[in-house]
């Protein structure tokens, strides 16, 4: 009998998991959904409405990394400190929305946009807060002592992307979306080669970035101080860029510059002081006075119109429409209690 040769390529297909909303009843959807993300991130519903609620996820293990292909519908996301001191923490994701976006924040201010013009490198292990549109995506989810720079992408650059029209953009674009194509056709050893072309090729990026090009990285380390000292101080209506280049001696230049990747220093302090509106309105019981014209006063809006429709262009929703759905799910969440106390009660009578 010929002796087994340990040295032939593996030929078995890839592991491959696929869960769906079509596999379950329409009131159950939404809880499958949120308990199969739920070592990642808490998801919520943006209206009481658990009903109907549409996913669709295929993932493959290859090697040691997951390519996935998800698609569902608008979600509420938060990714606390108790989810990133778990083993996600120790993964980094790259992501590319074809459809939909998500914007949101990182613990430490940082902001999270993810939309079809760009791909995204995110370190999972910050805590963040954000909302979903209805979306689907690509993704890759890599553990992080794969990836040599892992320790300053946690430290200083947690959120990379590259724009999908620059050459380093369309590259990560491209071979993500072909290796996610061959996935179903590569057996084991084809996904080992596969897996370790695109760390390649990431490694190269990164190795890029950091090695050539030292300001940018003496930046991002300013640019987290800059960004903690804005919101330790967004309460402030007059706060400006002249506040930031005394603080941290540098020209108006160098922070305009430091700002561009969020979108400029004022619309990074717009955001931050919406995602602050936004807190706030979520936290507001129903008995409260506070008006959309009041908070928009305080955080340095001097229109109301101008800041509702700020706020929805951020969050999908009015801060009045916010407002009512709060108060709507607390007074049934209530209700329900009352019910059920009172159910109780009789049944012990």
């Amino acid at each position: 009998m010929p002796t087994p040769n340990n040295n032939e390529p593996q030929t078995q297909p890839l592991p491959t998991f696929h869960l769906s909303s079509d596999m379950f009843l329409p009131e159950y959807g939404f809880e499958a959904w949120r308990q199969f993300i739920a070592p990642v991130m808490s998801v919520e519903l943006p209206e009481p409405k658990y009903n109907n609620y549409k996913f669709d996820f295929t993932g493959y293990l290859s090697d040691q990394l997951v390519f996935g292909r998800g698609s569902y519908n608008k979600i509420w996301f938060n990714r606390g400190s108790a989810q990133s001191n778990t083993e996600a923490s120790e993964q980094i994701s790259l992501q590319f929305y074809t459809e939909g976006q998500a914007q949101g924040n990182l613990e430490n201010g940082t902001p999270l946009v993810l939309r079809p013009d760009r791909i995204v490198l995110h370190d999972l292990a910050h805590p963040c807060t954000g909302i979903v549109s209805e979306c689907n995506l690509l993704s890759a989810i890599i553990p992080r002592r794969l990836l040599k720079h892992h320790d300053l992408i946690y430290s200083q650059n947690p959120v990379l992307s590259w724009s999908i029209t620059s050459p380093n953009g369309r590259l990560l674009k491209t071979v993500l979306e072909t290796l996610y194509e061959e996935m179903p056709r590569l057996t084991l050893t084809d996904a080992a080669t596969a897996s370790a072309g695109l760390l390649g090729l990431l490694n190269g990026l990164l190795s890029s970035q950091w090695d050539e090009e030292t300001r940018p990285a003496v930046e991002q380390v300013t640019l987290g101080a800059m960004q903690k000292y804005i919101q330790l101080n967004l309460h402030r209506p007059d706060l400006k860029v002249e506040d930031l280049c005394n603080e941290y001696y540098c020209s108006r230049a160098t922070v305009y510059r430091i700002f561009s990747p969020c979108g400029g220093l004022m619309t990074y302090i717009r955001q931050q002081r919406l995602n602050r509106c936004f807190q706030i309105l979520k936290k507001l019981s129903p008995d409260s006075q506070l008006s959309v014209k009041d908070l928009a006063a305080r955080w340095g809006f001097t229109s109301p119109a101008h800041f509702s429709r700020l706020f929805k262009e951020q969050f999908d929703i009015t801060p009045g429409e916010l407002k009512s759905l709060l108060f709507q799910t607390q007074t049934n969440l209530q209700s329900s209690l009352e019910h059920d106390v009172s159910w109780l009660h009789r049944s012990l009578q």
